[in-house]
């Protein structure tokens, strides 16, 4: 036994010492440098320094540099090379390439080697510029989820802070605002905050008072809204130049105006628009909105006058959304109208109901693509269920003759197989019935789907129609009693009729009895006949159809309608035509000729309307052709597939 204890004391002495002396040597081994602290090594640095250099003067441009640089760091394994490439190539192609495709494509590449790397600073950098790909694609909630993902590495991340992306909290915040988060959208603003304020960071203080007040403001929680708003004044009465002094302008114009202290709201909106007056931004035009609404809110007839310096809006005015340019109309409608302008204020109320009618139009038509995709997505889905059925149905088949031939060849083991495969016929019954039963159930969805669109059709037209038909009238009976507002009474019938005209258009378009060639042609022929007739202008309209009812969707004959309607309505405009030859054939797709004796185009026209872009953007929707020639005339040729 003493033996035995001496043996073992002496083992454990030994295993000691190894201990000791391993760890001796790891202490000695040099420590590795953490990833955030490793340099591009000077084989790489040149070529990086020419990709900067490229980027500054034109971005797109130097995607071949940066590509060529990644090449070789990736032969080199310059790890922190390949961090910044990829950052840049990722940035370029979404914020100025606009290729999303090919950003999120480079952005999976980089988290791939960013995981291989395993470090949380280079992680939650790569994860941000994840998310900067997604909001420029407009996908708010994957750009949140990548956000997210990037700040949960910043808190596993022991980089200092000076090398952390605090900014990713503020970007979150905004994200949540578009997505109607509101408490998450507070809760991370105010993370920002709370770092940015103990580093006395004025600027970035002010952008957090401004997130949280627009957060309030989209909310409607008026007390919060003013705290933040007058928090974010305070700060920028510190600094001479902040690049947040529009964003907090447009907050105290839109306080005091909510409070109806119009004093205060006309002297903030006169700072933003001389603040933004040489620059003539989207900006500009949501300021002159808010300050026609102050005028017409305080009925203050002397500021109304002062906006008279802005009736005049440039071309860029019109690359605002439509709803803006409606809103700017609305409020020089109500100015022109406080100033005894009434001339000026009819035009901008023309304006306005025209812009109106656009977003029903706009609205309308994002519905009727909503319902194509779903609906041909049902379709597909329907598609691979009566393949799966056929399968497994000539699967039971042959099943079924194998079990027969077993059955005749081996007679020894007839019982036990014929029990066995009863089981496995029985299971195999049940389900082919389950399937049968829920492609039933699919198709039946589908039907219901398209009698819920003739029904959308027919209630359009019983309804609205009714309506219309009654304003036009309700108009009509004004305009005979020479009231006051005679011009506007004009107005308003002129829309409602060409509501009602559009609106016939949709029941068209929506009534499935319709989807196909033939009524496409008969509809065609009816608006241009009967229109150029009117003008007087004389028609020969010729068609040569191979499958008249051959069916051809909603969307389909809507989008081929317009353009047509667009072609007549500029051949009576523009044209000083006296007859017009309108052919449409089939043969392998629909090929359409429209052609006038009129003066011809200028070609320049091509670039500056928006009726001839719209034309072509529909057509190359339908993945067709159009081009327009001078040929004693115009002629107008289209070609789509039917397919």
């Amino acid at each position: 036994m003493e033996a035995i204890r001496t043996y073992i004391s002496n083992f454990c002495r030994a295993v000691a010492m190894l201990l000791l002396l391993f760890s001796c040597e790891k202490s000695r081994q040099p420590q590795e440098t953490p990833f955030y602290h490793q340099k591009v090594s000077d084989v790489l640095k040149p070529l990086i320094n020419k990709a900067f250099e490229v980027q500054d003067s034109n971005a797109v441009a130097s995607l071949p540099y940066y590509e060529k640089a990644l090449q070789r760091a990736k032969r080199e394994d310059d790890k922190p090379a390949q961090s910044k490439i990829y950052r840049n190539l990722i940035f370029i192609n979404s914020v100025h390439k606009n290729d999303f495709t090919t950003a999120l494509s480079i952005s999976d590449s980089s988290l791939a080697f960013a995981n291989k790397v395993n470090d949380a600073n280079l992680l939650c950098n790569m994860y941000g510029v994840r998310s900067v790909v997604f909001q420029v694609a407009g996908k708010t909630a994957e750009a949140v989820k990548a956000s997210t993902k990037a700040l949960q590495y910043m808190e596993l991340d022991e980089a200092p802070d000076s090398l952390k992306n605090f900014p990713l909290y503020i970007n979150v915040a905004r994200l949540y605002i578009d997505l109607g988060n509101y408490n998450l959208a507070d809760e991370n603003a105010q993370k920002f905050l709370t770092h940015y304020s103990a580093l006395h960071d004025t600027t970035r203080m002010i952008l957090a008072y401004q997130t949280l007040s627009t957060a309030a403001y989209q909310n409607n929680d008026s007390a919060n809204f003013y705290k933040h708003t007058q928090q974010a004044w305070e700060l920028l009465k510190t600094q001479k130049n902040s690049p947040y002094t529009d964003q907090v302008y447009s907050s105290l114009v839109a306080m005091y105006k909510s409070k109806r202290q119009f004093k205060e709201a006309k002297a903030f909106a006169n700072r933003r628009m001389s603040y933004l007056s040489e620059s003539k931004s989207p900006d500009f035009y949501v300021n002159l909105i808010q300050m026609t609404e102050i005028a017409f809110e305080a009925q203050d007839t002397l500021y109304a006058k002062e906006m008279l310096q802005y009736a005049t809006l440039p071309e860029r005015m019109f690359d605002l959304p439509l709803a803006h340019q409606k809103s700017l109309y609305d409020g020089f409608y109500k100015i022109f109208k406080m100033t005894g302008n009434t001339v000026l204020a009819n035009a901008a109320l023309e304006s306005a109901y025209r812009l109106s009618a656009e977003l029903r139009t706009q609205e309308i038509n994002k519905d009727l693509e909503k319902y194509e995709i779903e609906r041909k997505k049902v379709m597909q889905e329907n598609l691979l269920l009566s393949k799966e059925l056929q399968l497994n149905r000539k699967n039971n088949t042959i099943s079924i003759m194998t079990f027969s031939v077993l059955l005749l060849m081996v007679s020894g083991m007839a019982f036990f197989i014929s029990y066995k495969r009863k089981i496995q016929l029985q299971k195999g019954q049940i389900e082919l019935l389950e399937k049968e039963k829920n492609w039933e159930r699919s198709t039946a969805n589908l039907q219901g789907q398209l009698d819920e669109r003739n029904r959308i059709s027919q209630e359009l037209h019983d309804e609205l129609g009714a309506t219309l038909t009654s304003i036009t009238l309700a108009a009509e009976v004004l305009k005979s009693e020479q009231t006051k507002e005679k011009d506007e009474v004009n107005i308003i019938a002129d829309r409602a009729s060409e509501m009602a005209e559009k609106m016939n258009e949709i029941v068209w378009s929506l009534n499935t009895s319709n989807d196909n060639l033939q009524s496409l042609v008969s509809y065609i022929r009816k608006f241009s006949s009967g229109f150029l007739s009117e003008a007087g202008i004389k028609t020969l309209f010729t068609e040569t159809l191979k499958e008249p009812m051959k069916e051809v969707k909603g969307n389909f004959r809507r989008h081929i309608y317009l353009s047509i309607k667009e072609a007549v309505h500029n051949i009576v405009k523009h044209s000083t035509a006296s007859s017009v030859v309108l052919q449409i054939v089939e043969n392998k797709g629909l090929a359409i000729l429209i052609s006038d004796n009129g003066k011809g185009m200028n070609e320049q026209s091509l670039y500056d309307g928006n009726g001839l872009k719209n034309m072509k953007k529909r057509i190359e929707d339908l993945g067709g052709k159009i081009e327009w020639k001078n040929e004693g005339g115009t002629t107008i040729r289209i070609k789509v597939p039917l397919s």
